[in-house]
């Protein structure tokens, strides 16, 4: 056993120097470090591609890295709190060379005021630029807002009023600087950290109008009242019918039409940003003919005489109102060149202060039920739905009567017969009695 164990380890020891030739073949990165004024830098932290190294007195560095063969190496260098980084391309043994120059840049800017409401489109920022404290080479701003950026001449205090839509924004501000003309590397510029924060513009709609219908010599007043905007912003009013998709905006309350039987309409209000509250849909029940008198008194006696002597329906118009004749009782209140009040069966009709579908003997309109409920309609009570004929009650109310009439006197007298009836024979007497008298 021990044998087999030392015969393995001395075949890995020979094996293991071709595996390692096999393996990647880490490359060399060498170059130098200076600042933007051309000064060598020595003690300047170099790195690439896993590899590190430090510049030496004369700001040289090498050091091995996993370079890429023929590909792109990215060296960054580091010291005194500025940094700097150069893409190069290795050769076909994976070297590298690459020359770095360290920018240091700018402090950052400080805010000084930032949007801080829900509600404006018009934001100030407002910030001290950042200091160059190297070199003291100019300097410049950059402002972004959502991507979008802006360049201002820095040093000192700035603002900038910006216009913008409701939503959500992203904002930020950074100083960098610019390495005049005769310095050693003026392309090479660099930037302090950005600044700033988020921003939410919204905007609430407007709450929903209230409003209400009435109708007078044939035209009906659509007023309402106008929604209020939570955040203060100038609104105005849409108004429409329900069966009409034009639109009228703005609309001034009230609004002035010809009366109709059922008037659908809505309204809404909307601020100047355009959010607007739901639609509101109203529904104004009128009455659109207007009489001015009714029927004269000898008019409403040949009515009478009508309803008296007609099986038939009869009509009778007032103020715009159709009557059947056949749902009256052959009574008629009548005041001489004022409305007529009509009294039926099962209700009062007073004034006929009521639209004509309540009287048609069907359930149409804002009805709840035939002839009553809704709007302009008298409200729906047990009689008034007409669930029995009055005939109908009656005779159940007789029969009522007499059941209990006859059940008393079966149990005072103990027996059956014409005695049962004899209460009523003696009515029926009376009665006949009166009439001879």
């Amino acid at each position: 056993m021990r044998k087999e164990v030392a015969l393995i380890l001395v075949v890995l020891m020979l094996v293991f120097p071709f595996v390692k030739a096999l393996g990647p073949n880490p490359g060399v990165v060498d170059g130098y470090v200076d600042d933007t004024e051309g000064h060598p830098i020595s003690g300047a932290m170099v790195s690439a591609n896993g590899g590190s190294g430090t510049t030496d007195d004369t700001s040289y560095y090498v050091f091995s890295a996993d370079n890429p063969k023929n590909g792109p190496v990215k060296v960054t260098a580091t010291y005194g709190g500025g940094e700097g980084s150069v893409t190069v391309t290795s050769d076909n043994s994976r070297n590298a060379r690459a020359y770095v120059t360290i920018c240091y840049a700018p402090t950052k800017p400080t805010i000084t005021s930032s949007p801080s409401g829900q509600h404006e489109t018009t934001i100030k920022l407002e910030w001290n630029s950042g200091e160059e404290v190297k070199f003291g080479y100019p300097t410049y701003d950059v402002v972004t807002i959502n991507g979008k950026e802006s360049k201002i001449e820095g040093g000192g205090s700035h603002s900038l009023v910006e216009e913008i839509n409701f939503g959500n924004y992203v904002w930020s501000v950074k100083t960098c600087n610019i390495p005049p003309k005769g310095v050693a590397h003026n392309d090479v510029f660099c930037c302090s950290d950005a600044v700033g924060g988020g921003y939410g513009a919204g905007n609430k709609p407007p709450s929903t109008p209230s409003g209400e219908g009435s109708s007078n010599e044939g035209l009906a007043t659509l007023s309402w009242v106008s929604g209020i905007d939570p955040e203060g912003d100038a609104t105005y009013d849409e108004f429409r019918f329900s069966n009409s998709s034009v639109e009228i905006s703005p609309a001034v309350s009230p609004y002035i039409t010809p009366a109709e039987v059922l008037i659908n309409w809505e309204i809404r209000t909307c601020d100047i940003y355009g959010a607007c509250s739901p639609w509101n849909e109203i529904h104004t029940v009128t009455c659109s003919k207007i009489s001015s008198e009714c029927p004269s008194s000898e008019k409403v006696n040949s009515l009478l005489k009508v309803f008296s002597e007609s099986t038939s329906p009869t009509e009778v118009y007032c103020n715009g109102l159709k009557y059947n004749g056949s749902l009256l009782r052959l009574d008629l209140n009548f005041k001489e060149g004022k409305k007529i009040s009509f009294k039926n069966s099962l209700n009062s009709i007073e004034d006929l202060n009521k639209c004509p579908w309540c009287y048609d003997g069907i359930k149409n309109y804002d009805e709840t039920e035939v002839d009553c409920g809704g709007v302009g309609c008298p409200s729906c009570s047990f009689l008034e739905q007409r669930k029995l004929p009055l005939w109908i009650i009656w005779i159940i109310l007789f029969l009522v009567a007499f059941i209990f009439i006859y059940w008393y006197y079966k149990k005072k007298k103990g027996h059956a017969g014409v005695e049962y009836f004899h209460p009523i024979n003696h009515l029926s007497s009376d009665i006949k009695r009166v009439l001879r008298e």
